[in-house]
């Protein structure tokens, strides 16, 4: 049994197929056919592909989203990513867009997408007597 390597580039977009022309079974008097490879991402517990932008929620508390904070985020590669609202307040549902922090494109221009954010902001179900 034959083997074959498939390389696939970083920022591949979902569904692209990736053609091995004449590397399929042969028998004879019959030209071998040609192996098709689709592309399909798996889930990711943070992040959801759109195009080339990566989505994900942040949720803040009550406190975060009036005061402000800071954050830290490990990107798919591993760098991380530095998210600050100090000193604002974060209405919830707010969508952010960083740019350049999505997924690369497929052409090999050096071009990012971007990372949406979106903040979800937990309520409390109650305060106690001191925060009233």
């Amino acid at each position: 049994m034959d083997s074959l390597r498939v390389w696939v580039e970083k920022g591949t977009p979902e569904d692209h197929t990736i053609e091995f022309k004449d590397a399929a079974d042969e028998y004879i008097n019959v030209r071998p056919g040609t192996v098709k490879i689709k592309v399909e991402s798996l889930p990711h517990k943070v992040f959801t592909r759109i195009g080339n932008d990566l989505h994900m929620d942040i949720h803040l508390t009550l406190r975060e989203a009036l005061i402000g904070f800071e954050k830290t985020l490990r990107h798919l590669d591993g760098h991380e990513v530095d998210i600050e609202r100090s000193g604002k307040v974060t209405k919830p549902d707010l969508v952010e867009k960083i740019e350049n922090e999505g997924m690369p494109f497929s052409d090999y221009s050096g071009e990012y997408g971007n990372l949406v954010i979106k903040y979800i902001v937990d309520y409390p179900d109650s305060l106690t007597q001191a925060q009233t």
